[in-house]
C-alpha cells in the first residue's frame, strides 16, 4: 500500500495500491479471492472501496470472492475534522464534509439530485445498475469532500473523493456527475492499459462527453451548449501550442485542455453528424461488448462506431489522431 494523496494537514489521507510494486497482490485484470482485516486507532474512520463489515469501533473486515481485481483504495479521515450526514434518495448516500467549511443546503440538495438522477440516467443509458454485487458495487458513492488543494476528484468504486472548497463555492457540481460516470466508463471497467494509444479517450473523454449528454438531457439544450462553449474556450488556450498534442497520443492523464475539453468537442461533432441518440447507443453498444474485457484497445472503440456508421469512423479517426 503506498499513500497517494495526502490532504491538507492530514485531516485525511486516501491509501492505494501500487499498480508497479505489488506490495498487496494486485494482479491487473484477473479475477480473485481476499481477505481484508483492519484495525484502526479511536482518532481515525474508514472509508473504503470495499463494502467492510464495521464489527466494532476499531475493526474493519471483508472477504470478497471471485472479483476482478481492482485497485484497493482506502480513506483514513480524523473523526474530529469531519462531519457526516446520511440522505436517503431512495437508496443510502454517506457525506463527510471538513467542520466549518460545509456547503449550503442548497448545494447540498443539488448533491442529491444530481447523484440521484445521473445514476438513473446512466443505469438507463448503459443497461445496467449502478449496484453490482459481482462488481463489490453495494451502495450508492460516499462521498468524502477533504481539504486539499490541487488534487482532482476521483472515483474510488465505493467512494468519490473531491475538495471540500470546489463543493462549497464552484458554479456548478457537474464534475461529480463525471465521477459517477466512471462507474460504467473508467479505469475500473474499461481495461485499457496507461500507455496504449487513446487509452485517455477511452476512459475519460467518452465519460467527459457522456456527462455532457446528462446535462443534456437533464437540464436542455442551452446549458449543454453553455458547457460546450466552456470547452471551446478551455481549448482555444492550447490550440496549435505545444500541447495540442492528438488525442490518440495522450496515453497517461496529463492533458487535461485535450483530454476533458477537445475529447467531447471530437464526439460533438460525430454526435451532429449522426445524431446524438446514435452517438450515445454505440457507447452503450461498446460499454456492452467490452467492459472488464482485457485487453482493449482505441479501435475496439471504433469497431463498434463503424459497424453502424462507417463514415463516422473515418471522420473521428481524422479528430482523434490528427492535430
Amino acid at each position: 500500500m503506498s499513500s497517494f494523496f495526502i490532504y491538507g494537514k492530514g485531516d485525511a489521507e486516501l491509501w492505494e495500491t501500487s499498480y508497479d510494486e505489488y506490495y498487496y497482490p494486485y494482479i491487473p485484470n484477473t479475477y480473485l479471492d481476499m481477505t481484508i482485516n483492519l484495525l484502526l486507532p479511536d482518532s481515525l474512520e474508514l472509508i473504503s472501496s470495499y463494502n467492510m463489515d464495521n464489527t466494532n469501533q476499531n475493526k474493519y473486515s471483508c472477504k470478497i470472492k471471485n472479483a476482478l481485481a481492482q485497485s484497493l483504495s482506502f480513506a483514513f479521515i480524523r473523526k474530529k475534522a469531519y462531519t457526516q450526514s446520511i440522505a436517503t434518495i431512495p437508496d443510502t448516500v454517506h457525506i463527510y464534509q471538513i467542520h466549518d467549511m460545509q456547503c449550503s443546503a442548497e448545494r447540498y440538495n443539488e448533491l442529491l439530485e444530481l447523484t440521484q438522477k445521473s445514476i438513473e440516467y446512466f443505469s438507463n443509458v448503459y443497461k445496467e445498475k449502478y449496484m453490482s454485487d459481482s462488481q463489490n458495487i453495494m451502495a450508492y458513492p460516499i462521498y468524502l469532500f477533504h481539504n486539499g488543494k490541487g488534487f482532482s476528484n476521483r472515483y474510488n468504486i465505493g467512494f468519490i473523493s473531491a475538495s471540500q472548497e470546489k463543493f462549497s463555492t464552484y458554479p456548478d457540481i457537474y464534475p461529480l456527475v463525471h465521477e459517477i460516470g466512471h462507474r460504467w466508463l473508467g479505469e475500473y471497467t474499461l481495461l485499457i492499459d496507461d500507455g496504449q494509444p487513446g487509452a485517455y479517450f477511452l476512459k475519460e473523454s467518452l465519460n467527459e462527453f457522456m456527462t455532457l449528454m446528462f446535462i443534456r438531457n437533464y437540464f436542455g439544450e442551452g446549458i449543454y451548449k453553455a458547457q460546450l462553449d466552456k470547452c471551446k474556450k478551455e481549448y482555444q488556450k492550447v490550440k496549435n501550442s505545444i500541447n495540442d498534442i492528438p488525442l490518440i497520443d495522450i496515453t497517461t492523464n496529463n492533458n487535461n485542455a485535450i483530454v476533458y475539453r477537445k475529447g467531447p468537442l471530437v464526439l460533438d461533432r460525430i454526435a451532429q453528424k449522426i445524431g446524438y441518440d446514435n452517438l450515445v447507443s454505440v457507447i452503450a453498444s461498446f460499454h456492452h461488448q467490452y467492459a472488464r474485457k482485457h485487453p482493449l484497445s482505441y479501435n475496439d472503440f471504433v469497431k463498434v462506431l463503424a459497424k453502424q456508421y462507417p463514415e463516422a469512423e473515418n471522420e473521428l479517426n481524422i479528430m482523434v489522431r490528427d492535430k
